[in-house]
Parts: structure tokens; sequence; C-alpha cells
């Protein structure tokens, strides 16, 4: 017999399972090429590798914190 925390836990999984088959990615949509370094890729990835991954969020968030200035 299941207790209700038993039965809580359960639901929390069954939510969190179909919240995250249903949330869309982050970021822009692929291309077929790497944002940061522009190397074709074969597959929906984004980024080539997690360092062009992470220099392209740090450009990004550099342009927007200095969006206007000049």
């Amino acid at each position: 017999m299941t207790t209700l925390d038993d039965d809580a836990s359960m639901r929390e999984e069954q939510f969190l399972e179909a919240a995250l088959a249903t949330r869309k990615p982050n970021g822009p949509t692929a291309t077929g090429r790497c944002f940061y370094c522009n190397a074709e890729l074969p597959d929906t990835r984004r980024w080539c590798d997690k360092w062009c991954q992470e220099d392209w969020t740090l450009e990004i968030e550099s342009q927007r914190r200095h969006r206007g200035r000049h």
C-alpha cells in the first residue's frame, strides 16, 4: 500500500517528465553550423563543442550589457 507521500512523489515525477518532454530549448534554432566558429555540423546541434557554446554565450551577454553604448 502506498502512502500519501509516495503518491505525491510519483505525481511529481510524472509532471517533471511531462514538462521536460515539452520544453523548448534555450537559445537560437540550429542551422547546421556552429553559432560561434561557423563549422559545419552534421546534426541539430547549435555549437560544435562546449567551448564554442561558452564563448558564444559570453559574447551575447557582452553585447546585451553594452547595447546602446558607443
